[in-house]
């Protein structure tokens, strides 16, 4: 009776450390894909941005060469 009490504690103790690890490499898992995640989605932010930027400073500069071709910018003398 003794020595099967001493089996079903080592055993226990035997599939807790079992258990802990498992759960540890899936939190591990678990992590690492969130923080994927994360960086995909702020590297996607950060090329919108980026692009956005690009698109408005073009749109800008070819607006400023137009009016700088047309004369729309400057100022008309009264007479």
């Amino acid at each position: 009776m003794v020595a099967r009490g001493a089996h079903h504690g080592t055993m226990r103790f035997i599939l807790t450390v079992a258990g802990l690890v498992v759960a540890g490499v899936l939190a591990i898992w678990l992590i690492k894909a969130v923080i994927g995640v994360v960086i995909g989605l702020l590297s996607l932010i950060f090329w919108v941005a980026l692009a956005v930027l690009v698109v408005g400073g073009a749109i800008y500069l070819v607006s400023r060469a137009r009016n700088a071709v047309t004369g729309q910018s400057r100022r008309r003398l009264p007479y």
